[in-house]
């Protein structure tokens, strides 16, 4: 021992006179003393090695100890000498550094992550971009086809339609923006479901007959409901567009309701189901989410942004209702809405009533001709045999009338009441205009 060790160590030279003459393992605690002390004699030569220790007053420090075996004249080692450096600074140095190489790999991670969710944007971006211009060119093409032909009443329904699915499609992401900032006012009154059904229904009815898909319409004409009527009317709009483009040709597309009870709240449950692929399973529970569409074309499963069903839940949950699908691979999916029920039924069955009296004296004025009669009598009883609810059939046989070209004032009148009827799905109004043609 000298002064310099005596000094590093904060001690006087004299308090290490107990430790004269005594073995080094008993002047340490260090745990590999002696695993170096074997390194020693097996390579003679000298080790290093750093161990925390304890000042006189109980400070750390960190000693690098270079440990050099010294040898006889016939080359064993007689003993070892320890010489001891205080290299503290240097490990708090290199703890500084592992903590800022730790901050930096950190950042590292975090600039990677960044990065990949930059690169999984432009993706995104891409697969969105190419999704709108898609959806945007079939209605697009679907104008300049129709408006490049003669120019037909059938041909500027065509025209009118693919305009609206347009106007759909801008609206939906216009609209999710605006409901995810709660900048939406929904203007809410009582509205008959059954109205809004058919006008969402004649929509999309060219779609439906591109494809020849018979839907059957069992919701009835006294379901009323209070919601804002043109929003929910697009939520309609988009669910059956969403059903046409699942089933395939000659496939069918059945609209019923329910009511229940929402925490206590009387409701209305729409149902729209159809006879496509299904969705798997573990894809129904975000079909509702943003751009989820995007994600899922890479299965093939997605023919459009996902914006429709993401604002369908948007504006459904508006109204205090829930949104939500069932479906098996192979059978199809059912998509199903809520919304206040409002009990008038009485009301409404008035103002049935009060239609059906109104049908009849104005045929009492409009009289068809025998003629008339006869030629339309096959399509009559088709019609009488069908149930109202078989809403494809009974516009294709109306579709069939109109393509008899009989134009007096009287037969005009009686078909569009009788086309109004049925798009209403008003039983007892297509019974009395159906019978009067009969008699």
């Amino acid at each position: 021992m000298n002064a310099g060790f005596t000094k590093l160590y904060g001690y006087e030279f004299d308090e290490f006179k107990e430790f004269v003459g005594k073995n080094m393992f008993e002047c340490t605690s260090y745990p590999e003393l002696q695993n170096l002390i074997d390194k020693c004699k097996e390579t003679k030569e000298s080790v290093v090695y750093a161990s925390l220790n304890k000042r006189k007053d109980g400070t750390s420090l960190w000693i690098q100890t270079t440990l050099t075996p010294i040898f006889d004249d016939v080359g064993e080692i007689k003993q070892y000498v320890a010489i001891d450096s205080d290299i503290t600074t240097l490990k708090e140095q290199e703890e500084e550094i592992k903590k800022r190489t730790q901050e930096i790999i950190v950042h590292r991670d975090q600039l990677k992550e960044a990065l990949n969710k930059l690169s999984e944007l432009e993706g995104f971006k891409e697969s969105m971009t190419g999704m709108i211009v898609h959806d945007l060119k079939n209605h697009l093409n679907s104008i300049i086809a129709f408006s490049s032909q003669m120019v037909s009443e059938n041909n500027l329904k065509r025209i009118h339609q693919a305009g609206k699915q347009m106007l759909n499609m801008v609206l939906n992401i216009l609209d999710v923006q605006k409901f995810e900032k709660t900048e939406v006012k929904l203007e809410t009154n009582i509205h008959n479901v059954q109205i809004v059904v058919k006008n969402a229904l004649d929509d999309v009815s060219l779609l439906i007959d591109e494809k020849s898909i018979h839907v059957e319409n069992k919701i009835t004409s006294h379901v009323q409901s209070k919601f804002d009527y043109d929003i929910i009317l697009r939520v309609l709009v988009n669910i059956l567009t969403n059903a046409i483009q699942y089933t395939p040709s000659n496939g069918r597309i059945i609209l019923d309701y329910d009511k229940t009870k929402e925490d206590s709240k009387e409701m209305v449950v729409v149902s729209v189901r159809d006879t496509g692929q299904g969705i798997p399973k573990d894809m129904i529970a975000k079909i509702f989410d943003k751009f989820s569409q995007v994600e899922a074309k890479k299965s093939g499963m997605a023919r459009s942004t996902g914006l429709g069903l993401s604002f369908c839940k948007m504006v459904v949950e508006a109204h205090t209702g829930k949104i939500w699908a069932d479906s098996e691979l192979g059978e199809g999916t059912t998509f199903f809405f809520s919304l206040p029920l409002v009990n008038t039924e009485k009301e409404h069955d008035a103002e049935e009533v009060e239609l059906v009296e109104e049908i009849k004296e104005d045929m009492d004025v409009d009289e068809l001709t025998h003629e008339e009669k006869e030629i339309l009598k096959p399509y009559v009883e088709k019609l009488l045999s069908s149930d109202i609810s078989e809403f494809s059939f009974n516009l294709t046989v109306i579709d069939e009338i109109k393509s008899l070209k009989l134009e007096s004032e009287a037969f005009m009148h009686w078909l569009n009441k009788l086309e109004a009827a049925f798009y209403n799905l008003n039983a007892k109004a297509s019974d009395e205009l159906l019978n009067k043609c009969k008699n």
